[in-house]
């Protein structure tokens, strides 16, 4: 997707739409209904700067706001267009402001009509029109194609059948300590494939042709076990599929039969370099994070969280192929140097604190040229798989 100018524009016909907007039930008392006449901020197609310096630390949130969020987020999604909600920096005109705000995602401009609130109780709306697709831009380092003899994070994996991405980590499971594989759901692909249809590292073979040879299984590392995406059906008209990660884990029993090692560690930006010999916490992200991840595509790169407890739509990666799939409480995450975040390949990536092992989220998309990704909360994946990123 190619990246262009960003503007700050009036809504259309917002003083019209504004007694519409308003009339709806809004929590709270007369004084603190919404200000309207505001403005979007559009994809197309400036990059989003920092307003001073990139790094500024982390950025409080007043319990306020997050109320004044839990309040009126159902009306705001139940307006057309709408497509998520979350609390962030203030954005204006592609420039971030060290303030906390209300962050409205939009699909596309015909939702702009209803005038859209600029104010929320005291608390500025930023109105952003933003697509997210799993990991796609052009990354400024070359890929790493490499076969590692250890398998541990931030290392090119491949499904035949589905693709290729980052392994996240090597981790364990809570009922079994077994050791498994972690990445997204959209890399790796459902249970119950057989070989060769399962992941492999660095690179699957091509699909053998029915009644040919069976490729060698030197590079099969495992097979999907559990996965967990959005699968919960709304009764809503339309209705949408939500669910709050993009993840799998798959066994490691194949690598283990052709001699592989396993480590805790996160690879560097050049192998035998290590990003982290082993995450030692796994947390929610904050608010002005800084954050660093190690894909295979663009290695290891840098960042800050722009929003946290947002609602993502995704593009719909099911046999139902709705269009109205959304992943719940998930943190936005902007480059802080001039290259992108993640790439085409980086899905999957486990994204850690900049200044400790510590592992903060899973990351699943990009916009535009990639400078702006979000991740789901890893302490919610490991939850929802049934894992631990920490082991010894």
């Amino acid at each position: 997707m190619k990246l262009g100018r960003r503007q700050f524009l009036p809504l259309a016909g917002a003083a019209i739409a504004a007694p519409l907007f308003s009339s709806l039930a809004w929590p709270g008392t007369s004084t603190n209904k919404p200000k309207f006449n505001a403005a979007v901020v559009d994809e197309d197609p400036t990059p989003v700067f920092f307003a001073g310096p990139r790094q500024r630390g982390i950025v409080e949130i007043p319990a306020e706001l997050l109320a004044a969020k839990a309040s009126w987020e159902p009306k705001l999604l139940s307006l057309p267009g709408v497509a998520g909600i979350g609390v962030g920096l203030r954005e204006e005109s592609g420039i971030l402001f060290e303030e906390p705000s209300l962050r409205v995602y939009i699909t596309d401009r015909s939702c702009t009509w209803l005038g859209l609130p600029e104010e929320i109780a005291g608390f500025a709306v930023s109105i952003i029109k933003r697509h997210f697709t799993p990991c796609m831009a052009e990354p400024c380092a070359a890929e790493d194609l490499s076969r590692q003899q250890t398998l541990m994070g931030g290392i090119r994996i491949a499904n035949p059948a589905i693709g290729f991405g980052t392994l996240s980590a090597v981790v364990q499971a809570l009922d079994s300590d077994q050791l498994l594989g972690l990445s997204c759901f959209h890399v790796v692909g459902p249970p119950g494939n057989v070989f060769p249809l399962t992941v492999w590292q660095p690179d699957s073979p091509p699909v053998a042709v029915v009644g040919g040879q069976p490729p060698s299984a030197t590079d099969n590392i495992g097979h999907v076990e559990r996965v967990d995406f959005p699968q919960t059906l709304t009764p809503t008209i339309p209705f949408e599929l939500t669910g709050v990660v993009d993840a799998a884990v798959f066994s490691l029993g194949e690598a283990r039969t052709q001699g592989r090692r396993f480590s805790p560690a996160i690879l560097g930006q050049n192998a035998p370099d290590l990003l982290v010999d082993r995450v030692t916490r796994t947390t929610k992200a904050v608010l002005g994070q800084e954050v660093r991840k190690r894909g295979f595509r663009t290695r290891v790169t840098l960042g800050r969280v722009i929003c946290i407890g947002m609602r993502c739509g995704k593009e719909p990666w099911t046999s139902a192929n709705t269009g109205n799939t959304f992943l719940i409480d998930q943190a936005e995450i902007l480059s802080t140097t001039d290259c992108p975040f993640a790439a085409e390949g980086d899905s999957g990536s486990l994204v850690l604190d900049r200044f400790a092992p510590t592992a903060v989220g899973l990351l699943w998309a990009t916009n535009t040229r990639g400078r702006i990704s979000v991740m789901s909360e890893i302490t919610t994946v490991e939850s929802q798989l049934g894992i631990r990123v920490v082991w010894n």
